[in-house]
């Protein structure tokens, strides 16, 4: 299987404030603002950054 380098992707959760959460402790991730040049934006969107790096 092939691994293909990414500075985005799309998930759908049904729970998003839990989702958000799960990935702000999991990973170490930030809550951040949603770009303004993201297509078809949705009042759902969330947007987090990586704070740590993951090996």
């Amino acid at each position: 299987m092939g691994l293909f380098p990414t500075d985005s992707g799309a998930l759908s959760y049904s729970n998003v404030e839990g989702t958000k959460q799960w990935w702000i402790d999991t990973f170490g991730c930030k809550a951040v603002r949603v770009p303004q040049d993201w297509n078809n934006r949705l009042a759902s969107d969330v947007a987090v950054t990586r704070s740590r790096r993951f090996c």
